[in-house]
């Protein structure tokens, strides 16, 4: 009889996780997300459900400590964590309990084989809590989420068991789900914050799901390594604490703190205003500043372009920044010329009075200055491509 043995990890196709999905020697894989039925056969048949005759509840081992994660029995038992031992006596596998959050009974086991990193998964996860869930009243002061099981024990361990702490079931590819599923419970308590991995999935796993709480409830933990099981295991409790306790309460993109202003208006007074050309103009105006958009408008054929342009030659003069144009209805010989023209206080590109030396004098004192850069668009005038232009002469060419 051939064995089976785990191969990989791979994302699954019905879930969305990115790496729940244990492929098999002999061809099969299984997805081990709470909830996530997604089963292949060897020969590459997908059957979405598989049997429940299939799952059997596994509770095995004993409670014990787990050395190498530096988590104590106390924590193993509070959470109903039980391990199971080789040959030798080196831990193999790591029990994780399931519990329904209605009935408060073990439905779901997830398990861990410690040599491969491969998590299986047995019984029911329909109606299970979060994992930890029932080791906790609801209502407390804080409560901490997750994403794993270890995690959580690490948290629970770094805290002495004083707040309560929990885990999602699914990765951070489910934690919307996972949340909302449990989404009264974690309500009842007065802070929730989240520490998920410090990854890019486990950070947009958490603006997702801090978004789902009530204004000014969660709190967002975004640790200096990968997780809070590697915070334990380098000893750095205090770091993690700091951090824990140092964590902002979140506000939806856009919402800012009157508490965060004040750098902003400092920074807002140092801002350089530059007069216009036109006295009248700047009586009403003050000038005119860097970030700030001026919109300039009138009908057909009054004369904007050539205000504009009139601008452009000032800033050479008043400032010593470089000046980036995008003119998209004129090209680069008239926009050039139109500058020369100012300076030359004579329309160049219609006026036969001045041989190529004579222009050239101007160019020196306009383009010929390096200070000026602009697009040549070529009929390429979409909306990506002309804010590409943009951030590369602001950024790259360092135009103000």
């Amino acid at each position: 009889m051939t064995v089976s043995h785990f191969v990989r990890h791979e994302p699954c196709p019905s879930c969305g996780s990115k790496n729940n999905l244990a492929r098999y020697s002999d061809g099969h894989a299984v997805c081990f997300s709470g909830g996530c039925d997604h089963y292949e056969r060897g020969n590459g048949e997908v059957v979405q459900s598989k049997p429940k005759a299939n799952r059997k509840l596994e509770m095995t081992g004993v409670i014990a400590s787990i050395p190498d994660r530096r988590i104590t029995e106390a924590t193993c038992k509070k959470f109903g964590v039980t391990v199971e031992y080789d040959t030798v006596g080196n831990i193999s596998k790591h029990h994780y309990p399931y519990f329904d959050k209605d009935t408060g009974a073990q439905t779901g086991t997830k398990s861990r084989i410690v040599d491969n990193k491969a998590f299986y998964a047995s019984g029911t996860f329909d109606n299970a809590g979060l994992f930890g869930q029932q080791a906790f009243k609801g209502g407390g002061k804080y409560i901490t989420v997750v994403e794993g099981e270890a995690d959580a024990l690490a948290v629970s361990e770094m805290f002495d068991g004083k707040w309560a702490v929990v885990s999602i079931r699914s990765g951070a590819s489910g934690a919307v789900k996972d949340i909302k599923h449990n989404l009264e419970w974690l309500e009842s308590f007065e802070n929730v914050v989240i520490c998920f991995d410090s990854d890019n999935a486990g950070q947009e796993a958490s603006r997702a799901v801090l978004d789902l709480f009530t204004p000014n409830k969660a709190k967002n933990v975004k640790l200096p390594v990968k997780d809070a099981g590697e915070m334990l295991k380098e000893r750095n409790v205090q770091g993690f604490i700091r951090e824990w306790w140092n964590a902002k309460t979140y506000q939806p993109d856009g919402i800012i703190s009157g508490l965060d202003t004040w750098e902003s208006i400092v920074a807002q007074e140092e801002v350089k205003s530059i007069p216009y050309p036109w006295t009248c103009l700047n009586d009403l105006t003050y000038g005119f500043r860097e970030r700030e958009l001026v919109t300039i408008t009138s009908g057909s054929g009054m004369g904007k372009s050539q205000i504009v342009r009139e601008l452009e030659h000032y800033l050479l003069g008043a400032t010593d920044d470089n000046i980036g144009i995008l003119a998209l209805e004129e090209d680069i010989p008239k926009t050039a010329l139109g500058i020369m023209s100012i300076e030359a206080n004579q329309t160049l590109h219609l006026s036969r009075e001045f041989d190529r030396d004579t222009k050239k004098v101007f160019w020196d004192k306009t383009l010929g200055t390096g200070r000026i850069y602009m697009f040549d668009h070529w009929g390429s005038t979409n909306e990506d491509n002309l804010l590409s232009r943009i951030r590369y002469m602001a950024k790259g060419l360092d135009c103000k």
